[in-house]
């Protein structure tokens, strides 16, 4: 599947979804502004929850909620299992709805925690927690480390992909719904890449849908 035919058939499924879903699907407080038409699809997609009709896009977003949206979005299962004595974080408890989440992204790769045993899921995620645990999740990180790694290498391989379009660009703050439901929006429409190694030099190959939200 192209990108190109990728973008119609997402933009098709929200102009339907315009006629047949009822009027409580509308996000309430994103209507007539940049953020409407990123949320009201992620809201379609069953990737963000709204609160009847209502998104709160000015609040933050935990590391935790951040990381299921993630998921949702790029199409990875959270299958992983975890049992009593057996968290990977001391925040994150064996019985969290968000719990199997965090294993998947560790084993994954995706995120490593704060690195003092704790992953920090309540904590409102910084815009570049969430760039790092986007690229990752879409195998861009080898390149981003090629450019210099974390931060500044992630920020320029998120802006030459898309995930940051139509984002300012701003410091290591804490991130708004709104901006999250941009990001993953954008992410969207970007494809996943894989990484192999040819007579020692690095090789970059997209890997056409594999992130892409199953329609």
């Amino acid at each position: 599947m192209t990108k190109r035919i990728l973008t119609f058939l997402i933009t098709l499924m929200f102009s339907v979804s315009l006629l047949t879903f009822s009027a409580n699907a509308v996000v309430m407080d994103t209507e007539d502004t940049e953020y409407e038409l990123p949320t009201e699809l992620l809201s379609r997609l069953g990737i963000i929850d709204l609160d009847d009709g209502y998104f709160y896009p000015a609040m933050g977003i935990t590391k935790a909620e951040f990381l299921v949206m993630l998921f949702k979005t790029v199409g990875i299962l959270a299958n992983e299992e975890v049992k009593e004595g057996q968290e990977l974080f001391y925040d994150v408890p064996y019985d969290a709805s968000y719990a199997p989440y965090v294993a998947v992204a560790y084993k994954l790769g995706i995120t490593q925690g704060n690195g003092d045993g704790f992953f920090g899921a309540n904590k409102i995620i910084t815009r570049q927690q969430a760039i790092s645990m986007i690229i990752r999740s879409l195998k861009y990180d080898s390149m981003a480390e090629s450019k210099g790694g974390y931060p500044g290498g992630y920020e320029t391989v998120a802006l030459s992909i898309g995930i940051t379009k139509g984002i300012g660009v701003s410091a290591a703050g804490e991130l708004t719904k709104a901006l999250a439901a941009k990001m993953l929006y954008n992410t969207l429409f970007t494809y996943a890449i894989e990484f192999s190694l040819s007579d020692n030099e690095a090789v970059y190959s997209v890997n056409n849908g594999k992130n892409q939200k199953t329609l």
